[in-house]
C-alpha cells in the first residue's frame, strides 16, 4: 500500500520536473542525471527515452 501512496503522491512532482533542467533536478535529488531521469520517468509515468 505504501508503494501505491508513494507513486500517487510523486506523480505530480515527477510530471512537473520534466520541464526543469535535468542537471538541476538531479542535483536537488542527489542523483546522477541518468538516475534522476529514470526515477522521474518511473514515478511520472512517461518514457525516459522519448
Amino acid at each position: 500500500m505504501s508503494k501505491l501512496i508513494a507513486q500517487r503522491t510523486a506523480y505530480g512532482a515527477a510530471h512537473d520536473a520534466r520541464d526543469q533542467d535535468p542537471a538541476e533536478v538531479a542535483a536537488a535529488l542527489g542523483l546522477t542525471p541518468d538516475h534522476a531521469q529514470a526515477l522521474l520517468a518511473r514515478f511520472g509515468g512517461w518514457n525516459r527515452l522519448a
